[in-house]
């Protein structure tokens, strides 16, 4: 009895244990996935040059994260350091989170912009609009409906709100860095929105030229950041506009009711076996 009684608290012992193994990794695993969400993609390059650090800016790094956090969280970092840097071991989430907001005072500058524009490629939420154009509208009429409709949210200041929060971090307080990064941020607005129309003047030319007697059913698609217009030239529209995709399907012609168009068939066909029954019922 007493080596079952044994027997079932290892059993038990053994199970909490396993237990509290899988949580802490599925809790280091969203710590992971909030930081990842939080720089857009953009936490490897951090990571590899926390990893890439001397032993000089290392321990600058860590003498502050002692200060921030306790000498028991700085021991530990300083002792899992290498098991880090060789892939041994992943650094948490939540870890990381810390030591990356201690960076940015000895990030180079072209990291920083490196990471400014990653950030860009990634931010917004992914978005498609659908705009209908007249047969003989010029594309650079569409370019300006579609950057002034559709790509709005990209205004003259570059960097959306939603990482605005990470741009205070990579500056670091420090009010030339936040200059250079908000005029970094500008340009890889305007050569992001310059590229975009330049695309999009291309397409619709080479639509025009190439699919002339079929451009009705021709789609032009145009890309930036993880936003997607699509674009139609139709002779149901007088003016430009944005529609949904069940309008932009149609071209921008009405929607003909089923009662009007196969409808009717339905109903003859069903008139036309009643009669025949009628007349069979009579012989």
């Amino acid at each position: 009895m007493a080596r079952r009684r044994r027997s079932g608290t290892y059993k038990r012992g053994s199970y909490s244990s396993r237990s509290d193994g899988h949580e802490a990794a599925r809790r280091h695993i969203a710590e992971a996935h909030a930081l990842s969400e939080r720089l857009r993609g953009m936490d490897q390059e951090v990571k590899a040059f926390f990893l890439d650090l001397d032993h000089e800016r290392l321990a600058d790094v860590l003498d502050r994260y002692e200060r921030k956090f306790g000498s028991d969280k700085r021991a530990y970092a300083e002792q899992t350091f290498p098991r880090w840097r060789s892939g041994d071991r992943q650094m948490s989430g939540l870890i990381a989170g810390r030591l990356f907001d201690l960076l940015p005072p000895i990030m180079p500058i072209d990291l920083k912009l490196r990471i400014v524009e990653g950030l860009f490629e990634k931010a917004g939420n992914s978005n498609t609009n659908y705009v209908l154009v007249p047969m003989d509208t010029d594309p650079a009429d569409v370019v300006r409906f579609v950057d002034e409709t559709c790509f709005e949210y990209l205004s003259d200041v570059g960097i959306d709100t939603s990482i605005k929060r990470q741009f205070d971090w990579l500056s670091g307080e420090d009010a030339a860095v936040a200059e250079r990064l908000f005029k970094h941020s500008m340009q890889v607005t305007f050569d992001a929105k310059k590229a975009a129309s330049a695309a999009m003047m291309a397409q619709l030319d080479r639509d025009r030229v190439m699919h002339a007697d079929t451009i009705k059913g021709i789609t032009s698609t145009i890309r930036l950041q993880q936003h997607e217009v699509h674009i139609k030239r139709t002779d149901a529209v007088e003016e430009m506009r944005t529609v949904d995709h069940w309008t932009f399907d149609r071209g921008g012609r009405p929607h003909t009711t089923p009662l009007s168009d196969s409808g009717w068939g339905w109903i003859m066909l069903v008139l036309s076996g009643i009669g025949a029954l009628i007349v069979l019922a009579n012989q």
